[in-house]
């Protein structure tokens, strides 16, 4: 898994570098700014809620 990690963030930098600047300069969150926010910061939490879920799967087998 950590090899497969490692080559999709090196893809992902390979890709980033060929982009175009307009492509590099629009923002992050496309949902926070569009006309429904709520929608944005629900995936947002969402994601943050993932990430809380698997740092605790994390933390918990590890004792």
């Amino acid at each position: 898994m950590l090899w497969l990690s490692l080559i999709l963030v090196l893809l992902l930098i390979v890709v980033h570098a060929g982009a175009d600047d307009t492509l590099v300069a629009q923002p992050i969150s496309m949902f926070r700014e569009n006309v429904d926010p709520f929608l944005g910061y629900g995936i947002f939490a969402l994601l943050l809620a993932i990430a809380g879920l698997a740092l605790y799967t994390s933390a918990r087998a590890r004792r």
